[in-house]
């Protein structure tokens, strides 16, 4: 009898096979991410208007009728409660208000929190103010970050780039306000996000080529996909600013940012006022030693101010006078210093003037983040969710 004969090639292809349908049903699952809305204002009334009649209304669990397009609702805090009302009609009274946007509708809210928003907006009462959260897809949250950091009438590649930093660093901090009932805020503390991206298609276009793209580490590890705005000419290592060293955040050179809007900035300040300050940085420095540290250069980025016996972090020193950035020299002039500087921003990880103008010069999306950031990998987040240790 003859033995069978079986293909070296037909476990691989069964594995293969088994992966690419894991694949195709993780692409399937929606990943939505919880935004709240309008941090730290102190807001009791909202005016919500959906696009199209593909919503629906939610109160406390319940589902309300159907109402027709260009409906205005309000909804306003009441006691401890919500009331939500339409036109001079009062609707329902809960705890919570869930206004559903299909696919294809869009939530307008109208007032002094005017925006566009996809997916749904929860509403609760949270001492004697609104709550309000946007569950929002994360693609459509790339987007509008994208747009919200970076506005309209910039490259392809670049909008490939800012999407993937904004996936990476939203993935990596979904528990940053866990306690607060959301994964992240609107504001420069997550990202900055401002609803549905509608001033330039180039946006979604970035965001649609790289779906489910991030950056991990050679432990497939999400990185800290920190950016700023222009660098000054050199990017920052990660514990100069933050006391904690990270592999892919390295110091790099970046001629392509000297020549941008944020590249040079100036500050003046009196010299009795530079002298005081130095002088309570430094209690027990003699204060005779003060004319040695008037004067101070960095030509290259550096961590501290060292100037005669005058040793301040530079940090502090952005911190402490709101400057623009760390990288600047100063000299004295008369009665006063002047502060000559470089950049905008912390100067860690991505410089987006110095990867836009890559952008214009034809560099593609990967090799500008393959600049800014060290080791890295590319990968798409559901390959990373598979693979992971982690549930």
């Amino acid at each position: 009898m003859n033995a069978k004969k079986y293909s070296p090639f037909f476990p691989l292809a069964i594995c293969t096979a088994i992966l690419l349908l894991v694949f195709q049903w993780a692409s399937a699952q929606p990943t939505f991410v919880r935004v709240g809305l309008w941090g730290g204002q102190r807001i009791s009334t909202l005016e919500v208007m959906p696009t199209t009649t593909d919503f629906s209304l939610i109160v406390d669990g319940k589902v309300m009728p159907e109402m027709p397009v260009n409906t205005i609702f309000h909804v306003m805090v009441d006691d401890d409660s919500l009331l939500l009302s339409c036109g001079f009609q009062e609707l329902a009274k809960g705890a919570m208000v869930r206004i559903h946007a299909e696919p294809g509708c869009a939530l307008r809210t109208l007032g002094s929190q005017q925006q566009l928003l996809q997916g749904d907006l929860v509403l609760s009462e949270r001492g004697c103010f609104l709550n309000a959260i946007n569950e929002v897809e994360l693609e459509d949250y790339v987007s509008g970050v994208v747009e919200a950091e970076v506005g309209p009438k910039q490259p392809l590649e670049y909008y490939k780039v800012q999407s993937v930093l904004c996936r990476t660093y939203a993935l990596g901090h979904l528990r940053r306000h866990e306690a607060e009932g959301f994964n992240l805020c609107d504001k420069e503390h997550c990202q900055v996000y401002r609803g549905k991206a509608k001033m330039d298609e180039t946006i979604l276009m970035g965001t649609l080529f790289t779906d489910g793209v991030v950056m991990v580490d050679d432990r497939l590890q999400l990185i800290t996909a920190a950016f700023h705005s222009n660098c000054g000419g050199q990017t920052c290592n990660a514990e100069d600013v933050w006391n904690k060293p990270a592999p892919a955040l390295r110091s790099v050179r970046d001629t392509f940012c000297q020549s941008t809007r944020n590249a040079h900035w100036e500050k003046e300040i009196s010299r009795k006022a530079w002298v005081k300050y130095l002088l309570r940085k430094n209690a027990f420095v003699d204060s005779s030693k003060v004319p040695q540290s008037l004067n101070f250069a960095q030509p290259r980025r550096r961590v501290f101010y060292e100037a005669g016996q005058f040793i301040v972090p530079l940090r502090e020193m952005r911190t402490d006078w709101s400057l623009r950035s760390t990288f600047f020299s100063v000299e004295e002039a008369g009665d006063k210093v002047l502060l000559r500087g470089r950049g905008f921003g912390h100067g860690i990880g991505l410089c987006q003037e110095g990867a836009i103008r890559r952008a214009r010069y034809g560099e593609t999306y990967l090799e500008i983040l393959h600049v800014y950031y060290k080791g890295i990998t590319l990968m798409n987040r559901r390959a990373l969710n598979f693979f992971s240790e982690e549930p």
